[in-house]
C-alpha cells in the first residue's frame, strides 16, 4: 500500500510518547546501553522520525535501507499526516540540512488488514507474525556519511548478541523528550518466536519502534529486525522484532 504526502507548511513538536494505535503496539525504546557517537558504524545508519498523527505528535526510530528509503515499523504510519526524517544521533545538534520531508510510505500488504482482528483481541500478542514493517521515502540526497546497511540472512539462534538501537525512553516511568540516539548489546530470546518474528532480552522502550537489531556479519553490520512491539508493560519482559529477511524483495521494492 502506498500512500503519498501532500507536503506544504507542516510543523512538528518533539514527543517522546509512543505513535497512536487503537491498542498498545508502541515498540519498546532503549533502557540502559550507551549513546551512540556521531558518524560511528551505528549512527551512520539509524534516523530519528518525527510523527505528526490524527491524534497528536510523536516519534519512531528508522534504519536506512535505501538512497531515499527508511525502514521501520508499520504501526508508526497509524493515522499519520506527515513526517520528517533527522538525520542525527544527537538531536540537540540538529538542524536543516539533517532534515528530510517524507513524500510517500509503503506498508506491507498483511499489516492493515490484520488491525481488525489485533484490535478485538485481548491479548494481542497470541497473534503472530504481524508483518510490522513500512518504508518512508524521501526525495533529494541522505546527509554526506548515512549509508544504506545491508540485510541480514535470517539466520539467528537463541542467546546470540545483536545491537538494538533507538531514540525511545531510558525509563518507561519518566516521560522525557529524546535527545539522543542509544544503543545496547542484548541476547536472542526466542530466534523462532514466529515464522516472522525473534524476542530480544530486555532493553527496548517507547519511541524505539523501527528501531534495528543489528547482528554482526563479516566484521560488518546487517540488519536482522526491526522494533514491532514489547512482551509485557513498563518495557520489560523482552522485545519482538519483525525479521527482515522474509520481507527482503518487499523492502526493495515496497509498491
Amino acid at each position: 500500500m502506498r500512500v503519498m504526502f501532500p507536503f506544504l507548511a507542516v510543523c512538528f513538536l518533539s514527543a517522546c510518547g509512543p505513535p497512536p494505535a487503537p491498542f498498545d503496539t508502541s515498540g519498546y525504546g532503549i533502557i540502559g546501553g550507551e549513546a551512540v557517537k556521531p558518524r560511528s558504524e551505528v549512527a551512520k545508519h539509524v534516523v530519528f522520525i518525527k510523527l505528526a498523527t490524527e491524534r497528536g505528535e510523536g516519534n519512531c526510530t528508522g534504519v536506512m535501507t535505501g538512497a531515499n528509503s527508511i525502514l521501520t515499523a508499520a504501526h508508526c504510519t497509524l493515522g499519520l499526516k506527515a513526517a520528517e526524517i533527522i538525520f542525527a544521533a544527537d538531536l540537540t545538534h540538529s538542524n536543516d540540512a539533517f532534515e528530510r520531508l517524507v513524500d510517500q510510505f509503503f506498508v506491507t500488504t498483511g499489516y492493515r488488514p490484520l488491525l481488525e482482528k489485533l484490535a478485538a483481541s485481548p491479548k494481542p500478542n497470541s497473534i503472530k507474525n504481524w508483518g510490522d514493517l513500512a518504508i518512508f521515502t524521501f526525495s533529494g540526497e541522505a546527509p554526506k556519511g548515512y549509508l544504506p546497511v545491508p540485510l541480514g540472512d535470517g539466520e539467528l539462534h537463541n542467546g546470540e548478541t545483536v545491537i538494538i538501537a533507538g531514540y525511545g525512553l531510558t525509563n518507561a516511568k519518566a516521560i522525557q523528550d529524546p535527545t539522543v540516539l542509544r544503543k545496547a548489546e542484548v541476547q536472542v530470546k526466542k530466534a523462532n518466536y514466529s515464522q516472522t518474528e525473534f524476542v530480544v532480552t530486555e532493553g527496548a522502550c517507547y519511541g524505539d519502534s523501527g528501531g534495528p537489531a543489528f547482528v554482526r556479519r563479516g566484521g560488518q553490520l546487517h540488519l536482522a529486525g526491526i522494533t514491532s512491539r514489547g512482551l509485557k508493560g513498563n518495557c520489560k519482559g523482552g522485545a519482538i522484532y519483525t525479521q527482515v529477511a522474509p520481507f527482503a524483495e518487499w523492502i526493495e521494492k515496497p509498491n
